[in-house]
């Protein structure tokens, strides 16, 4: 028997109501709804209801009642704006007869997750096969790259007493800087202290704190390391679950600011992992990831437990490893499945563990998978990691790797490590769609350039060139007087490369100084680098990175905005786009 297709065109307007069995709440007065055009062009004898459900902000069900042998068409409305997983059963009974015990005769395999907007129209193509299958193809209309968007980054943080007292004073800063999103990479606390209660709901306020939606994922300190004699010795599994509860109280829904998101809650075969999130900024596709430190917990239980009364429980331990990698891997396939729908132009996957230091036991299957699906999709892919609290930029799979035997070279995953164990500073992800390299970032002091409206630090990197060469940077000078940079330095993500500007070099009141590769920098700047200025006792004071070679990336507006491409204009006022 050849395939049955039902198409079904979306559109982010209400259409006239269907007269069809339901089970759903209705949107609020207020709240955008999207609406389904659907047409069977065939219908098996034994398909005589159709139930399709719509989870994401809201869950909607419709029951439809077909006919065998006739073609069918239905309008459906009020339904979730923005990304829903789909599911979809035919029956071969009455609608009226449906119950949630019925057997399906055709069903999908698994929900698929797609994205219901008001500004383009989504083609979904359910075809009905004689094995009692439902295959789904979707077809998404192409759409103009949107503007660029800014997120902020953090991670390991706040680690002791210190960092806790100084903590709302990061929030304050990334809140007046308006990004759209702020995604916190896991360890809300240091491996030393206590993991209780009181304290994970001490985080759980400070995030309520923040004005942008906020979209956690674990670390291994809040969990799988609380097993340690200094943590509590807590059952780490009894951990994971509170965890849950005080984080993730409404799965779908953001901390900071309520944002809804596609939960993994929604896919019944992991519904227990409510913290692995999906959404959607300027077309790119970014998703959370629990995969954490120490093995991925694999690591034994109670080590170092010098009371007798405490145990390894190999079985629960390992059990919970295997269940939470194979929901990791649906995870990553779906978000990359949706990447490839949607033609987004790129895709970033956030961790808390750095999969690249150490063993790989408990990564395996996660990276080869990330290689895998990141190779095919082709566009930039950011890997975005925690847990080793330095800050690097790489390439780990650029040539493959012999750690994880990924023989095939994996050219278009960046890796981004972020500082942790600190409050005093924040990352800029910025996304803009319409450029080739997709992503870019800088470190944002607390009190520095970056925090809102006009940098507070005295001098900014306003501009910076990779390629043609010879490369350059402009520094620009944003503070009220003339600013002595003698004994700065200039370097990239190669601590050997550096250059110490001359004693007596002066930068005037809005002034700004090009330091060139060969009369001032020895070393050209690379096509996955950064370019980093330091003060003569080392802190940093501003910096930009790139994961592909810029003929200009610079500040817009002039000394104060996020750093977009644009034309070179080296000495002068930056030309934004």
């Amino acid at each position: 028997m050849k395939p049955v297709s039902f198409v079904l065109s979306v559109a982010g307007v209400a259409l006239s109501a269907l007269t069809a069995c339901s089970d759903e709440s209705d949107p609020p007065a207020a709240a955008p709804a999207a609406a389904v055009e659907l047409s069977l062009a065939e219908t098996p004898e034994d398909a005589r209801c159709l139930r399709v459900t719509f989870d994401g902000a809201r869950d909607v069900t419709r029951l439809l009642s077909l006919t065998p042998g006739q073609p069918a068409s239905f309008t459906l409305d009020r339904l979730p704006v923005g990304l829903v997983n789909v599911d979809a059963q035919a029956f071969p009974l009455a609608c009226k007869s449906v119950a949630s015990s019925s057997v399906p005769s055709f069903a999908l395999q698994a929900p698929e997750t797609v994205q219901l907007r008001s500004d383009q129209t989504t083609r979904l193509s359910l075809k009905l096969v004689r094995n009692g299958r439902i295959g789904l193809e979707v077809e998404f209309e192409e759409t103009s790259a949107s503007g660029a968007v800014n997120l902020a980054v953090i991670g390991d943080t706040p680690y002791g007493s210190d960092q806790l007292a100084a903590f709302p004073a990061l929030v304050n800063a990334i809140n007046a800087a308006g990004v759209s999103s702020v995604v916190h990479v896991g360890d809300v606390k240091n491996g030393s202290t206590s993991c209780d209660t009181a304290y994970f709901q001490t985080i759980s306020r400070h995030f309520a704190e923040l004005a942008s939606p906020l979209v956690y994922t674990p670390g291994d300190n809040e969990w799988t390391d609380c097993h340690r004699a200094n943590n509590g010795a807590y059952d780490p599994l009894e951990r994971l679950s509170v965890l849950r509860q005080i984080f993730y109280p409404e799965p779908g829904v953001t901390l900071g600011a309520a944002k809804a998101v596609l939960s993994q809650a929604s896919v019944p075969a992991h519904s227990e992992f409510v913290e692995n999130q999906l959404w959607i900024e300027a077309y790119v596709v970014l998703s959370t990831v629990h995969v954490v430190g120490s093995s991925n917990g694999y690591a034994p239980w109670f080590g170092n437990d010098t009371t007798g009364t405490k145990h390894d429980d190999p079985e629960r331990r390992i059990a919970e490893v295997e269940a939470r990698i194979g929901a990791a891997l649906e995870w990553i396939s779906r978000t990359f499945d949706l990447a490839e729908r949607t033609s987004a132009p790129g895709v970033v996957v956030f961790m808390q563990a750095d999969t690249f230091q150490g063993s790989t036991s408990g990564f395996v299957e996660i990276i080869r998978l990330i290689a895998e699906r990141s190779r095919a999709f082709g566009k930039p892919v950011l890997l975005v990691q925690g847990d080793s609290h330095r800050y690097l930029v790489d390439a780990p799979l650029a040539t493959g790797s012999a750690e994880y035997e990924i023989g095939a070279p994996v050219p278009n995953l960046t890796r981004l490590v972020v500082e942790g164990e600190t409050v005093g500073e924040w990352l800029r992800l910025s996304i803009a769609p319409g450029s080739a390299d997709v992503f870019s970032w800088e470190r944002v002091p607390v009190g520095g350039s970056g925090d809102g409206g006009v940098p507070t630090a005295t001098v900014v990197i306003n501009e910076v060139s990779s390629n043609p060469n010879p490369d350059w940077v402009e520094l620009l000078n944003v503070s009220g007087a003339a600013v002595d940079v003698g004994g700065w330095t200039f370097g990239d993500n190669d601590p050997t490369h550096v250059y110490t500007l001359p004693v007596g070099t002066t930068i005037p009141q809005g002034g700004s100084l090009v330091l060139r590769e060969g009369p001032n920098f020895a070393f050209g700047l690379g096509s996955a680098d950064s370019a980093i200025l330091r003060d003569p006792a080392g802190a940093v004071v501003d910096q930009h990175s790139w994961t592909a070679h810029v003929s200009s990336q610079g500040r817009c507006p002039d000394g104060t905005g996020p750093v977009v491409a644009m034309t070179p204009s080296p000495g002068a006022v930056n030309v934004c786009p």
